[in-house]
């Protein structure tokens, strides 16, 4: 499943909530939000067996990064920012439209109105915390 396709299924999950956003920031990252699960609920079946037994003919590539890491290190991906989201829920928010949404830094600075410097900041804090997170 390229991302085209995730971002039909998120507009699908989307529509069917009557949900109203007030501003174009929460409307992203409500999408990122609801990308995130959309990957994480593919993988965790694709671990179980699911979905012809662990085969993967429509590959999710969401970011680079998801396109390489092996499922298990994305679900723990998952438990880290469940972690960061009960410690700091903008960081955990910024780390979703990087990585699930594939926004840049500035686009993040421009949807937080923050400087692309303070997005930057952010995301290096998020980074340090998912990694010691996942390798503890």
């Amino acid at each position: 499943m390229g991302p085209t396709t995730l971002l039909h299924e998120a507009w699908l999950r989307l529509g069917q909530r009557d949900l109203q956003f007030a501003t174009q920031a929460e409307l992203t990252s409500y999408a990122a939000r609801a990308m995130r699960g959309i990957v994480i609920d593919h993988i965790r079946a694709r671990m179980t067996g699911k979905r012809g037994n662990g085969q993967d003919a429509l590959p999710y590539e969401t970011a680079a990064e998801l396109r390489t890491m092996p499922d298990r290190e994305v679900v723990a991906l998952d438990d880290a920012l469940d972690a960061l989201a009960r410690q700091d829920a903008a960081l955990s928010e910024l780390v979703e439209l990087r990585f699930f949404a594939g926004l840049t830094l500035a686009e993040i600075g421009a949807l937080r109105r923050v400087s692309e410097r303070t997005a930057q900041r952010d995301w290096e804090k998020a980074r340090v915390f998912l990694y010691d997170f996942i390798r503890s």
